[in-house]
Parts: structure tokens; sequence; C-alpha cells
């Protein structure tokens, strides 16, 4: 396990959002109308550029441009603290009391501990991470450009193993047990039954049709 950098020597990449990047701007808009999502039920969860605390009381999001997650309060919409988190920060999600960050720059994800105000990174086996969902103490990572899901161990900070699916996995989700995964290139819902199977033997179903995916999972 290493340590990310204490401070990004990347420029901004847009005038005038150098502290409040595109996905900053959509938190924002999201307390102003009032319509910041609701705490995801445990039965279906998946990352985003931004998520809530289990309280609902605050709000973390990526900033990407400026190498940063923003906690957020929900009360007000004012900036509570700011972490960096070098090489990209894209999509995050809980996993326990640590948020997983996936990285755009980098073969890693980052593992963000709000609690402590401490980043650290574990190295996958990917050029990039993309989409990262937690299922019954699994976390799952998906690498677009190199056609894999990796899996974590987060307790051992190592990786547990990667299994190859071709397409361009993208967004990963979970229904209970299931693990459902956006085959971008090849415009495909596949899914992974993970209740009881390691990744690589997880039986695979692929779906041309979302609507014929299960959502009530396994608890």
């Amino acid at each position: 396990m290493t340590v990310l950098p204490a401070r990004s020597t990347r420029p901004c990449g847009r005038a005038g959002l150098c502290s409040q990047g595109p996905s900053l701007w959509l938190a924002w808009l999201a307390l102003a109308c009032g319509c910041a999502p609701a705490a995801t039920p445990r039965a279906v969860a998946s990352s985003s550029t931004l998520v809530l605390s289990d309280d609902e009381t605050r709000l973390f999001v990526t900033s990407p441009d400026d190498d940063a997650v923003v906690e957020i309060s929900t009360a007000d919409g004012s900036e509570l603290s700011r972490l960096v988190v070098a090489c990209g920060p894209d999509e995050l999600a809980w996993a326990g009391a640590l948020l997983v960050v996936t990285l755009s720059r980098a073969s890693a994800v980052a593992l963000v501990d709000p609690a402590a105000g401490s980043v650290a990174s574990l190295t996958v086996p990917c050029g990039s991470t993309r989409s990262v969902v937690s299922i019954d103490e699994r976390t799952f990572v998906s690498c677009l450009d190199d056609d894999r899901i990796v899996e974590l161990d987060l307790g051992s900070r190592a990786v547990v193993g990667w299994r190859a699916l071709d397409g361009g996995p993208a967004g990963l989700a979970r229904f209970g047990g299931v693990l459902g995964v956006a085959v971008s290139r090849r415009g495909v819902l596949a899914t992974l039954d993970m209740d009881g199977h390691a990744l690589i033997d997880a039986p695979l179903v692929e779906r041309a049709d979302p609507s014929e995916v299960p959502v009530s999972g396994n608890g």
C-alpha cells in the first residue's frame, strides 16, 4: 500500500472552476432543488460521482478537475472538508467506513477515510479504474480500457483476483448477491452471481434488455 501525495501538481482544467469541478456543481444543483439522492437501500447499491453519508447530513463529491474529494453539508451546502485525491478521482462508493474512489489516470483506487482525514492508494492490475461497488464486504472495480473486473480485499489491502469481460465494463451495481455490469462497447448488461462464488467462477449471464434483470436479488 502506498500513500497518495499530499498535494496535487496538476493544474486546474478549466478557468473559473478550480475549486468547483463539474461534479461539485452537480452536487450544488441537487441541493438547490432539494433533490439530493436518498440513502441507497442495502439490497441495491452502485457507485456514483457523489454519495451520501449514512445519516444523510453529508455529501461526498469527486472533483476531478482539481483532484479532490469534497465533503459538503446537506443542510446549507457549505464545504466541510476537502481531501486531495490525485490522478483524476472519478466514481466513489462506501465500503464500510471507507470511501473507495476510482482514478481515471492511475493503476489504482484511492481509499479515503473521512473520519481520519486520510487518503491511501491500492494498486490494481489495470491502466485506470472506472466504477466500484461493494457486495457483503467484497469490493469490485471495473477497468473499462482493460476489459476486466477486479476484486479487492480492503482488509488486507490486496487484490483478490480479476476476471476478463470483453466489451468495456463500465458501470457497476449490485442487486443482493448479484453484480451487474454495464458493458459499454457491446450495449449489454452482464450479471455475475456472486453468492457463494469466487469472481473467476461466478455464473455469467448477458442481457441486451436491462428490463430482464431481476432486482429483488438476495437480501
